[in-house]
């Protein structure tokens, strides 16, 4: 009940009261008193206690959560939340900000904006001299051939020789000295053939670490789309992670809401609901369900739900506020053919 003015002033006298017991208390011990200070706080809270006798209700409650539905009276007269408008805007389904992959000096942008793009084509290039010059050194020496051919010949002639000498033993023709030093020579020069293939395997992961980083200095597209903005000027010295261009796929749109709980159990995975769009397309809409999120916030008493839109045409733009339409009721959804979404 709000407080009557008898009662602020009262309050207000005891506050006076106070007031100077504590100006005499202050002379008493010889501290300059701070009289105005007090007086200007009791004026202040009498002020807002005036204020609170003729306008009680707009006083807000803090720590009160925002919902987005309002209380109304039902013909019963009681209280019920309606919820204003299960509004969402459309976006892409599929869309990206692809950006500087290193710190560098932007060399080229192969786009313009508006233009198609095929998935893994290159859009735009980091200066890259550095890189394609160590790729170069390690191309070389990852073709290099010589070391292995020379083993492999210098190997064929010991056995070559390890067998004239085992046919010339038999015929006690060589001493055992001989044999062993040719069979020696054989085990020596296959391990220099296994180290000239193994220095051939290190120079051939070089060439294809240097290729993956050279690579790095590439923009490539993650999917088929359509540029819509660039961000960056060839020549600018960028950070990693800056954008340089946006793409996105315009056949297939989204519309993510947040809707009641009361509509949880009504919704149906695979249906199609009809919408309202807002201008520029001011007509109306068929939207999959394509997912409801098994976590509800109980906070706003809202769970998350995903309507796909098919716009293979691309008649439809990104950006445009849709509204989810309800019956009459205004508690069920509409479908396509006039159905009712509810879980089975």
């Amino acid at each position: 009940m709000p407080v009557s003015t008898l009662e602020n002033l009262d309050l207000c006298q005891k506050m006076e009261s106070k007031d100077m017991w504590i100006y005499r208390s202050a002379k008493t011990l010889n501290v300059k008193p701070r009289r105005a200070e007090g007086r200007n706080l009791v004026m202040a809270l009498a002020a807002f206690l005036a204020l609170s006798t003729l306008a009680p209700d707009s006083i807000a409650t803090t720590g009160s959560s925002v919902r987005n539905f309002e209380p109304t009276q039902t013909e019963q007269g009681s209280a019920t939340p309606r919820f204003r408008k299960l509004r969402a805007v459309v976006q892409p389904e599929r869309s990206v900000m692809l950006g500087v992959p290193l710190d560098g000096v932007l060399d080229t942008i192969e786009v313009r904006e508006g233009d198609e793009v095929r998935a893994g084509q290159i859009v735009a290039r980091m200066d890259s001299q550095i890189a394609e010059a160590d790729l170069a050194l390690a191309r070389i020496e990852a073709e290099r051939s010589g070391p292995i051919k020379r083993a492999e010949s210098a190997l064929k002639a010991a056995n070559r020789r390890l067998e004239q000498i085992r046919g010339v033993f038999e015929q006690q023709g060589a001493s055992t000295n001989e044999q062993l030093e040719a069979e020696e020579t054989v085990e020596r020069l296959e391990a220099e053939l296994l180290m000239a293939n193994e220095i051939q395997a290190v120079a051939q992961a070089r060439f294809e670490a240097e290729l993956a980083e050279l690579e790095g200095h590439y923009v490539r597209a993650p999917f088929a789309g359509m540029v819509t903005g660039i961000e960056s000027e060839v020549g600018s010295s960028l950070r990693q992670g800056q954008p340089i261009i946006y793409l996105m796929a315009p056949e297939v749109l989204k519309a993510e809401l947040h809707l009641p709980l009361e509509y949880y159990e009504r919704l149906e995975i695979g249906g199609t609901y009809l919408f309202d769009a807002d201008q520029p397309v001011n007509g109306e809409l068929n939207a999959e369900l394509i997912f409801v999120d098994v976590t509800v916030n109980s906070a706003s008493e809202t769970f998350r739900c995903i309507f796909r839109i098919d716009n293979q045409s691309r008649t439809l733009p990104a950006g445009f506020a849709v509204e989810l339409q309800t019956g009459t009721n205004g508690t069920e959804l509409v479908m396509v053919g006039d159905q009712v979404g509810g879980r089975e």
